[in-house]
């Protein structure tokens, strides 16, 4: 067996064999993993610990096993930077594997620092994806990602991203982290949590040496007697902790304080100090530098000043002395183990980042700043300077010139969605800012904003808009004034119509002015946004298609798609969903191709939702545009957009996409989906504070809760829905939250209530067909049927089938029950058969449970109104099988909702007793079963619905069945006629 085989080190290693004492199970896993990774199956491993515990150390050996084994090793660290470059560490790979390879042009655009035209996170991540197959494809790959606790998010998600694709590659993923610096809300936490459970990584934890390791350490750097032995072994557990690097640094500090020596053939060991573990650090890093010379010590300092890796020209321009002067205190650092040279692209590194960090404090501060200046400018006059080095150091030297460095920086932070890169980035700039008594340009404040609103902080994105605005009108800069403008109408979108309107017609002003079509374009599509949420449908579709019109003429696909998209929004809201439909067809390939994420997370939702069921009104209206569809397809537009949403951390997109999701589950009688989506988009949307996709949530939410017949939590649901978008002063949301909120008041058996909010809304609603009108005449269709004006609620029907395109039989089934019930009251009962038998069967063909579910209960009630008794049955039954359906999605999660669910649905069937049509007055106490004589006698004491069901000790929904089955039973329309028709015939008496 060779050496390599046995875990030990590969021949030609020069490392003291000490390095790697008591690590034999982290080798094994380590050189399993290569092994795996050689033979093609890929590799993740993770090395853990505090600092000092031998990580470097392992990967130094891995790297050397994986070369001697034929593959290629490519390197990259994470800096302890304040603002650390995202992607740093897969770029230093880049620049590595490029010295000796060909890479593309967008990755070599990257490294250099510059900006590249990439649309999003997910195609940058599949540009390094690529280059990872290209450099595999030559030999194995080992990826070497040194102090993750110090990476960026977009590193961390791009390490996640890389993981997930490991399987059948020749490449193994080796990372090195100090866990102990990992906390919940770490960039990298997340993939971490997912190694073993999904990944199939090993996380390795290098735990404290034991005794017997420290004290091998020992006996390797020195040989003492039995007692020395002894007090050694319990200084060097007691002040390391068993951590091997303090272990072996204290050794080293003892022996250069002749405290540990040799005497001809032994060593001596004298009083031990008694510090305590950081103080002792510390005193061995300053230890080891006192005895060097004063030329490798400013070498030191200036590596220090020049980052944990830092190339020779930026050394020679800080160092003071002539090259040869460097030459020789570089090699008299690296013989004393603090510097590595990388020979091939004459890089100098610390050998551990606490020696960095003690050897920088140890430079006088003004020194440090005149020294960060001076880096920073010359690198600032390189050819293709990096913003992020640049910026750092001339931050560090309190530079007024790091403000605007800080602004490149951050603007390619923007670019490559990396949102809490660009909030550090912008904060630095502002702090110097008032440091320096300058003011920051309006850019810096434009991206915080953004950054801020990206991150659902719409507060502190307000304020930094608002100061961008005003700056940039105080530099004259009217592209700047508008640019801020246009951004604080997007952001108000969300909160309040009235002042996102304010703003964008501020915009529009100063767009004519500059005179830009594209700007001009832009801004009209804005406001014809404000237009549609305020249900001004007409003028908002013409400030559209005037958009569209210049778009189409200066030739911008960008601004066409987006338009389209807007277009196809517009004519959805207004309940034209065809002509919506058909813009949406023409928008969604094309922002596909141009990879406009977040418009077409936006435009893929929308579309399913017109086509699949997510309904913005109480009652689907019409079928005409729908076809039937399979579970897969229904849902693949919504995943697809929740996919693109979570892909580039747009928050409010994925809380949008949940909602309607939500609505289209219920629509098929997927309780649990429906449930799990609404109640997390509902949470993402409180989190960020998106005031609309909290009531499009709780709409849903609310929507789903009335289908299990849970009228008093759903209820809860509309009536916040109601609070909050009486505050976004938008129509549509208004008018949906109000007329949802309406309805569930009249199922509660609270007419007043529900009249007080419908009423004064109707008023206020458009006289066209829009979206909101709709809903309100369903709830007044509603509160009409239930107080027995049913004349009224037939009128009403009729104008809404006026309203609604296409023939009867594509009226959607709720629709089609609605009017059934009403009939049924007018005791006209072969056409409210007939139009149920079409509403069930339309259910039945579309795969809408819930819908079926009502319509079956509604011709349970016909079928007992003509004495049908069998069919009553049969139709009972049907009724039941389908709920049960229905509850069994929830029982795997919600077992009690699913019971309350099925019982309640029994409550609302009355038992099946033949009803004497012919001769309604004789036998009368026979005709009304004993719950129905209950509930009206206690009608007849003067008690509303919610006071009876609460003394019956059944739902508002069941009191309302039994009043509607007694009014039809009595041939009477309302609660009056009701209880004198029965004491007309002695119902009502004691004995009854």
């Amino acid at each position: 067996m060779d050496p390599v085989s046995r875990g030990q080190p590969v021949p030609g290693d020069r490392r003291h064999p000490h390095d790697i004492i008591g690590r034999d199970r982290e080798q094994s896993a380590l050189q399993a993993g290569i092994d795996a990774a050689l033979k093609g199956q890929g590799a993740l491993l993770i090395l853990s610990g505090e600092a000092g515990m031998g990580k470097t150390t392992l990967v130094n050996w891995g790297t050397d096993y994986a070369r001697h084994r034929g593959a290629l090793v490519l390197e990259g660290y994470s800096y302890p930077a304040a603002a650390p470059r995202p992607y740093g560490p897969w770029l230093q790979m880049v620049q590595r594997y490029s010295s000796t390879a060909a890479i593309s042009d967008e990755l070599r655009q990257l490294q250099a620092g510059t900006s590249i035209d990439i649309e999003d996170k997910t195609a940058l991540q599949g540009t390094f994806d690529r280059f990872i197959d290209d450099a595999s494809a030559v030999q194995p790959l080992l990826l070497v990602f040194e102090d993750l606790q110090w990476a960026d998010e977009s590193t961390a998600e791009l390490l996640h991203f890389v993981s997930r694709r490991l399987a059948n590659r020749p490449v193994v993923l080796l990372s090195t982290l100090r866990d102990d610096e990992i906390t919940s809300d770490h960039p990298v936490y997340p993939w971490l949590t997912t190694i073993s459970r999904e990944l199939h990584g090993e996380r390795v934890t290098l735990s404290p040496l034991d005794d017997q390791s420290i004290l091998e350490i020992a006996r390797r750097f020195a040989g003492l007697s039995a007692n020395d032995e002894r007090r050694l072994l319990g200084y060097l557990r007691d002040r390391s902790g068993g951590n091997p690097f303090f272990a072996i640094e204290l050794l080293r500090m003892l022996n250069e304080r002749r405290i540990l020596y040799p005497v001809d053939d032994r060593w001596q060991l004298g009083t031990l100090p008694e510090d305590d573990v950081p103080s002792l650090v510390h005193q061995i890093i300053t230890g080891r530098l006192a005895p060097l010379d004063a030329k490798t010590r400013a070498l030191l300092e200036a590596t220090s000043v020049a980052g944990i890796e830092a190339d020779l020209d930026s050394l020679l321009a800080l160092f003071p002395g002539t090259s040869d002067e460097l030459d020789r205190a570089l090699n008299t650092a690296i013989e004393h183990r603090l510097l590595s040279l990388d020979p091939e692209r004459f890089v100098v590194t610390f050998g551990h980042e606490l020696v960095r960090s003690a050897v920088y404090n140890t430079v006088p501060p003004l020194r440090r700043r005149r020294m960060h200046r001076q880096l920073g400018e010359t690198m600032a006059g390189q050819t293709n300077p990096q913003p992020d080095i640049v910026a750092e150091h001339l931050f560090r030297a309190g530079d007024e010139l790091a403000i605007d460095w800080l602004a490149a920086d951050a603007e390619l932070a923007h670019n490559l969605y990396a949102p809490q890169a660009v909030r550090d980035r912008c904060e630095r700039a502002l702090y110097l800012a008032k440091r320096l008594g300058v003011r920051a340009p309006w850019r810096v404040h434009r991206l915080l904003g953004l950054a801020h609103e990206t991150l659902g902080n719409h507060r502190a994105a307000r304020e930094s808009l608002e100061s961008a605005t005003r700056i940039a009108a105080a530099e004259g800069d009217q592209r700047g004034v508008w640019q801020s403008l246009i951004d604080l109408g997007a952001l108000w979108a969300a909160l309040d119509y009235d002042h996102s309107m304010a703003y964008v017609e501020q915009a529009l002003a100063c767009a004519r002015d500059i005179d830009d079509p594209s700007v001009i374009a832009e801004t009209l599509n804005r406001l014809g946004n404000c237009y549609i949420n305020g249900e001004r449908f007409g003028e908002g579709i013409e400030a559209h298609q005037e958009a569209l019109s210049i778009f189409e003429s200066i030739d911008d696909s960008d601004g066409i798609a987006a338009t389209l998209d807007l277009l196809g929004v517009a004519h959805v809201l207004a309940s034209d969903t065809a002509t919506g439909v058909e813009y949406y067809r023409k928008a969604i390939p094309l922002l596909r191709r141009l990879d406009h994420r977040r418009t077409l997370v936006t435009a893929l939702v929308t579309a399913a939702a017109a086509q699949f069921g997510a309904e913005h009104a109480l009652y689907a209206t019409s079928m005409q545009h729908r076809a039937p569809t399979d579970r897969a397809v229904r849902y693949a537009q919504l995943d697809d957009a929740l996919t693109i949403a979570r892909e580039i951390g747009w928050l409010a997109g994925e809380s949008f996409t949940l909602a309607i999701r939500a609505n289209v589950a219920t629509n098929y009688g997927e309780f649990d989906i429906a449930l799990r989506d609404s109640q997390k988009g509902i949470e993402i949307a409180r989190d960020i504070g998106h005031l609309q996709w909290q009531i499009l949530g709780l709409c849903s939410l609310g929507s789903l809760l009335r289908e299990l017949m849970d009228i008093d939590q759903a209820r809860a649901c509309f009536e916040e829905a109601q609070r909050l978008a009486t505050h976004t002063g938008s129509q549509f949301m208004t008018g949906l939250a109000t007329a949802f909120l309406a309805s569930s008041c009249i199922e509660a058996g609270d007419l007043n209530a529900a009249s007080a909010l419908i009423e004064p809304e109707l008023l206020r609603a458009s006289e066209h067909p829009t979206t909101t009108r709709l809903n309100l005449t369903y709830a007044m269709v509603e509160l009409s049927h239930t107080r027995g004006d049913d004349e009224t609620a037939l009128e009403l029907l009729d104008q809404l089938d006026n309203w609604i395109p296409g023939p009867e039989n594509h009226r959607a089934p709720q629709m089609l029950r609605v009017r059934a019930q009403v009939l049924t009251a007018t005791r006209q009962f072969i056409d409210a058969e007939s139009l149920l038998q079409t509403a069930r069967n339309t259910a039945e063909r579309y795969g809408y449970l819930p819908a079926l579910r009502s319509c079956l209960l509604a011709l349970h009630q016909v079928y007992l109104h003509q004495g049908k008794t069998l069919m009553a049955e049969q139709t009972r039954e049907h009724a039941m099988t389908v709920t049960g359906r229905l509850a069994n999605s929830l029982k795997p999660q919600f077992p009690d909702l699913a019971e309350q669910y099925l019982t309640k649905t029994a409550e609302a069937m009355p038992e099946s007793v033949p009803f004497a049509r012919n001769n309604p007055a004789a036998n009368a106490s026979d005709t009304l079963t004993r719950r129905e004589l209950d509930v009206l006698s206690l009608v007849a004491e003067g008690l509303s619905d919610v006071e009876v069901s609460e003394r019956l000790f059944i739902s508002h929904r069941t009191v309302s069945q039994h009043l509607r089955s007694i009014y039809g039973k009595l041939d009477v329309n309302n609660r009056t006629a009701a209880v004198r028709t029965a004491s007309e015939r002695n119902l009502l008496t004691p004995d009854q």
